[in-house]
């Protein structure tokens, strides 16, 4: 159940952000957000 919720809203975020980066966002920060996403991984342990 936690990872259809995780799923779901990892779609969410991926359709957001194709979004966004479609209305012009400036490239040095649409790249840094990019980043920060790809960095952040709820499966990983602390």
């Amino acid at each position: 159940m936690r990872q259809a919720f995780a799923d779901v809203v990892s779609a969410g975020i991926a359709k957001g952000m194709s979004e966004w980066l479609k209305h012009g966002v400036e490239h040095g920060h649409a790249q840094r957000t990019i980043e920060s996403l790809e960095a952040y991984d709820p499966e990983a342990e602390a």
